[in-house]
Parts: C-alpha cells; structure tokens; sequence
C-alpha cells in the first residue's frame, strides 16, 4: 500500500502532518482527526508510544483504536494488530477497515480481504474505499483482473476516484492492455487536467507503444506541473525506448 509510515523518530509536528496525509483517504483516520491531533498536543514532547499508553487508560474502545492507529502509522504492524486482534468486526466498519489496512501492510492480503468486505456490509461505510483496497490486495498477489473488478466498483462508488483510476491502469498495465491503461489516465486528467502524475503516466505508457511524440509531449507537461518527477524519470525502466533520444535528455537536464 502507498503510504508513508512514521519511523519512531519523528517529533509531534511531523506526525502530525502525516496524519492529516492519511486523514484524506482513511476512513478511521478521517473520523478521528481532530481526537487524535488533541491527544498529540495533550502529550507534546513525549514519545509516542508512551503517549499512546496514557490514551489507553483514559479511553475507551476509541483509545485502544487510536493506539493501533499510532503503531499503524509508526510501520508496528504486530503491535497494531495485537491490539485490533481483541476486538469483534461486528461492533463498528472502522475496526474491519483498520484490520484490513494493518494485514495488508503484512502482506497478508487474503485475510486483509475479508475485512474489507466485511466493511462492506455495513450502511454508513465507505464503499468506494473498501472496494479499492480489496483492488489493491489482489494487485498486490498479481490478481489483476480481480483487482480491476474491484477498482471499477469504486469508481461506480465515486466517479472522481482518481486513485482507483490510476490503480486500474497500472493493473492494465501488467495484462499488456497499455492502449486500456491510457483510456483509464486520460479519465484522470478530463477530471483533474493539471494532475501530474498522470501525464507522466502517459508518458511511460507511449513509451512503452514506441510512440516517442506522445510520450515525450506527455511528459514535458509532467514536468512543468511538478519538476520534481525530473529526479528519478532518467532510470525509470518504462523510459527505455525514448532515453537516447536527445529530446528526452534534454527534458531531464533542463531544470526550468
């Protein structure tokens, strides 16, 4: 899964922002913003694990669920699951999404699945989420035509899930449908035109047909949305049939 994890040494305002990253695509993280940033000020300089002890014993299921949040975000796996293990899935859809999110990070994609569609049963969950990351689990055991059933039921959820957009190419992308996979991003960018990613996307993809005019256009406009995507395009693999041209070395030098 993409996430950024803290690793233990990061000081309360970091974690901070990177809570709030998790906080636009994570349902428990969503619900829980605003209590867990006042936990991280109530606690400001302590340590995160000692703080997420204090909240356990001033808390109540909420906390205990807060506690696996932190050891999620911090990459502790095994101590997020430990505590999610007690509890029953038919309490509340926050716990199976917290599950599944904790076995997937374990790469423990078969059991992580069944929590995500246990989410699913019930009213008030996110569906377009749950669905994605059931897509994400069978992309990651290299089931893409699962995965890309998954991803299309999101997108019926949430028409502008550019990220189950973006999945399904990639999984397309892996079935050698490439002309499919560019239909899916072009869809990214009528939604969202200055969405670089995409167009950097599409440059791999064109790339990849030998269609070095698109490939080179798409990713000139990549780079003016976001040059940082400049750093690492010269090693990407998907670049090999365009690296030599003298075009394409220009547009990685060139730090405009």
């Amino acid at each position: 899964m993409d996430r950024k994890l803290i690793n233990g040494s990061m000081n309360d305002e970091q974690i901070k922002e990177v809570i709030k990253n998790v906080a636009k695509d994570s349902v428990f993280a969503k619900i829980h913003l605003d209590e867990i940033l006042q936990v991280l000020d109530k606690y400001k300089g302590t340590k995160v694990i000692d703080s997420a002890t204090e909240l356990e014993k001033e808390l109540s299921q909420k906390s205990a669920l807060v506690k696996a949040m932190f050891f999620y975000l911090q990459g502790l796996y095994d101590d997020a699951w430990e505590i999610l293990s007690v509890f029953s899935e038919d309490l509340d859809y926050e716990i199976c999404f917290l599950k599944g999110m904790v076995l997937a990070e374990k790469k423990e994609y078969e059991i992580a699945r069944k929590h995500f569609m246990n989410a699913l049963k019930f009213v008030n969950t996110d569906k377009a989420r749950a669905h994605f990351d059931l897509g994400i689990c069978w992309y990651q055991e290299s089931s893409y035509e699962k995965a890309i059933q998954e991803f299309d039921e999101a997108i019926g959820v949430k028409k502008d899930y550019l990220v189950a957009y973006n999945s399904k190419a990639l999984a397309l992308k892996r079935l050698g449908k490439v002309n499919e996979a560019i239909k899916e991003l072009q869809k990214i960018i009528d939604i969202d035109k200055k969405n670089d990613k995409a167009y950097y996307n599409l440059a791999c993809y064109y790339s990849i047909l030998k269609n070095p005019e698109a490939a080179l256009k798409n990713l000139a406009i990549s780079f003016d949305l976001n040059s940082v995507r400049k750093d690492k395009s010269g090693e990407d693999p998907d670049f090999i049939n365009i690296k030599e041209l003298p075009e394409f070395k220009k547009l990685i030098v060139n730090k405009g």
